[in-house]
């Protein structure tokens, strides 16, 4: 869970014309392209659910709030859809542009409360059958 400070610096991060959905401490993992058992920590931060105004996408970002820096991010596709289990609810999987990854949550109710707004994107996207 990040503080008032932390709250504050995640902002300035998120740049002009971009809102944050929902945020939490993560560590990102990354599948081993020749064996998808095989994680990899590829970082630590803040993952956000940023709505991108001026590029007019939805984006997760990750944020190294203690340096001040941002590190990676994956633009949410057309279908973009995170699994969990209830063996393991603070593990997010997506498909991502190079391989599978892992939003590993400090938190399981961030978690939980992140899966709910990217599931709300989906179902809205296939409502209206827009991305953003």
């Amino acid at each position: 869970m990040l503080n008032a400070s932390e709250n504050e610096i995640l902002y300035s991060l998120l740049g002009h014309d971009c809102i944050s959905l929902a945020a939490g401490v993560v560590q990102l993992l990354r599948a081993d392209p020749h064996n998808a058992r095989v994680w990899t920590r590829a970082h630590v931060g803040v993952v956000s659910l940023v709505k991108d105004y001026p590029k007019r996408s939805y984006f997760l970002r990750l944020y190294e709030i203690f340096k001040n820096k941002f590190v990676w991010e994956q633009m949410l596709y057309k279908n973009f859809r995170v699994s969990s289990t209830a063996t393991c609810p603070n593990l997010l999987t997506f498909e991502g542009d190079e391989c599978m990854y892992g939003l590993n949550f400090s938190d399981r109710e961030e978690a939980i409360n992140f899966k709910a707004h990217l599931d709300k994107r989906f179902e809205q996207e296939q409502k209206t059958g827009r991305c953003n």
